[in-house]
């Protein structure tokens, strides 16, 4: 019984940690699927934050929700699937993959789209504008083929700015929280998740927790105080199993694992 207990946790453990990318919904805005949006002024958050450098590696992803329904020229249409066919523009050395394999995501469910790779020395030190190529499949229509950005239905722009090798400005994989030590754990007592952390300044940052089909499950916003400090987050909602958490303050964020019982 142990032995299967153990070899059940590793295949949880190695599926979740194989996924290209977690989907993550939470700030897809209403009447829209995906997160960021094309960049426009007008739009808080909207456009690609990370900009990539020359000989670095380089991550963005992209979450989006199917809707199961959406208006379009007038009339209501219900959503089959939406499926990523390409991406245009992208400077060589990188690539996406993603989370289902395949690009292809049904109505009402979740996925994600991860740029990723090492711009080569081949490229030029410039901004790259990209598109992202999706065929809509719906059930009163035939397949329609659509570009994000677009003028009509997505207005805006995609682009990746990409520096000189070495810029202090490059966004890499996983780009840790510097100064921070910490230790997450299960308190059964209290029924919640416990986080104590040293760190060597003040730091807005919040806690999410993915349980283990990298559905998340909890998102708790928290402010990190210069030396020690210890933040207790309930969890008697969640059932027993392994969670894994991404401790993030901007684009920084550690990352681990934690047993709920």
């Amino acid at each position: 019984m142990r032995l299967f207990s153990t070899l059940f946790l590793i295949l949880i453990l190695n599926f979740a940690f194989g996924q290209v990318c977690v989907p993550d919904t939470s700030q897809i805005k209403p009447n829209t699927f995906i997160y960021p949006l094309p960049y426009q002024d007008t739009v808080p958050g909207s456009g690609i934050p990370n900009k990539a450098c020359i000989n670095t590696y380089y991550e963005q992803v992209f979450h989006v929700k199917v809707p199961y329904e959406v208006e379009f020229l007038g009339f209501n249409v219900h959503v089959k699937n939406i499926k990523l066919k390409s991406i245009d523009g992208l400077p060589s050395g990188l690539s996406y993959a993603c989370e289902p394999a395949g690009c292809s995501m049904d109505a009402n469910t979740k996925g994600c789209m991860k740029i990723f790779g090492t711009p080569d020395a081949s490229n030029q030190a410039k901004i790259y504008p990209i598109k992202l190529n999706f065929t809509f499949s719906t059930v009163e229509l035939p397949p329609l083929d659509l570009s994000f950005p677009d003028a009509s239905i997505a207005p805006g722009k995609y682009e990746i700015e990409l520096l000189p090798t070495g810029s202090g400005e490059c966004i890499a994989a996983i780009p840790t929280i510097p100064g921070l030590i910490h230790r997450l754990y299960y308190d059964a007592a209290t029924e919640s998740l416990v986080l104590n952390m040293e760190s060597k300044g003040n730091v807005d940052a919040n806690m999410i927790l993915y349980n283990a089909s990298g559905n998340l499950v909890l998102r708790n916003d928290m402010k990190i105080e210069n030396g020690n400090n210890q933040i207790n987050v309930p969890v008697s909602s969640l059932l027993n199993g392994v969670y894994f958490y991404q401790i993030k303050s901007g684009n920084k964020f550690v990352v681990g694992k934690v047993v709920i019982y």
